[in-house]
């Protein structure tokens, strides 16, 4: 048996991989997670332990997606973007670039779930320079604007403007702040 402490690695560097591809580059991923054949994931990204990103799924460069979230199918995070641990990104959501996505947030796609009725995944725009906090719940439908900030723990059920910060339950605007260049 190898004692890693003694080599100076860690149990999860030695899991993740690379993967070497023309289009997009070099980018890694953890051996327990699974990510689509069919989906394109920029160069510098990586995938974290227990996470599946589905079909038709863009990453932008240089994204960390962290451990045990689920990236639904066709939905696009650009450069630069970090989400945290246990997110849900369901289909139907856009992240634009630089954004942060706190551990445990969860994106709906649908205001009113019914079993065996056909439905169509609302879309869902975050904007460039946006950060959500921990928790946070954001609705289905919405767009979030440029360098706007989502506190901890709240539940967004409307549009915000860019630069705002919002916070609560349901979320409510506690600061104009400046947007971002």
């Amino acid at each position: 048996m190898i004692d890693l402490a003694k080599k100076g690695q860690s149990w999860e560097l030695m899991q993740v991989r690379e993967v070497h591809c023309g289009a997009s580059g070099i980018w890694r991923y953890h051996a327990t997670s699974l990510v689509n054949l069919y989906s394109f994931i920029g160069e510098g990204s990586i995938v974290w332990a227990f996470s599946h990103v589905r079909e038709c799924v863009r990453l932008g460069q240089r994204v960390s997606i962290g451990e045990h979230c689920y990236i639904g199918e066709g939905v696009e995070i650009g450069d630069d973007s970090r989400v945290g641990n246990g997110v849900s990104v369901w289909s139907g959501v856009t992240i634009g670039q630089r954004v942060f996505v706190g551990p445990h947030v969860c994106f709906a796609n649908d205001k009113h779930p019914r079993i065996g009725e056909e439905w169509e995944p609302l879309k869902t725009v975050v904007k460039d320079d946006v950060s959500i906090g921990v928790g946070a719940i954001i609705l289905p439908g919405l767009t979030i604007g440029k360098g706007a900030t989502i506190g901890a723990g709240a539940i967004v059920t409307r549009d915000i403007m860019p630069g705002e910060t919002w916070m609560g339950i349901p979320a409510r605007m506690v600061e104009r702040g400046e947007v971002p260049a």
